[in-house]
């Protein structure tokens, strides 16, 4: 199973449990230098983690098994995020990969 599948059901399985989902920005001046592949943004796992968003964690955890781009999450508290979409409830449904790529690569 690849990271994408893993966190389309993960989030999928998140929303079904009643999680409750905000949106999102990401800015910090302690944000991390490494970047974030095209079209997704920096997302503090801190930040999200009180509002369901626990696929966030286990994606930046190194110990969890879950790869981004070929490696282990870098547990540096940030993970790159992409908005799929919104589920019929008003939801919002994320992709997220560990913010492995080098800051050149954005």
């Amino acid at each position: 199973m690849n990271v994408r599948h893993l966190a389309r059901v993960a989030s999928t399985c998140a929303l079904l449990a009643g999680s409750v989902l905000a949106t999102s920005t990401a800015a910090s001046a302690q944000a991390p230098t490494s970047g974030c592949p095209h079209g997704f943004f920096l997302w503090s796992v801190a930040e999200h983690l009180a509002d369901g968003y626990h696929l966030a964690l286990i994606v930046d955890d190194p110990r969890s098994g879950v790869q981004s781009f070929g490696q282990a999450g870098n547990g540096d508290g940030w993970v790159c995020a992409h908005l799929l979409g919104v589920t019929e409830n008003g939801r919002s449904l994320y992709e997220f990969f560990d913010d492995v790529l080098p800051a050149s690569s954005k």
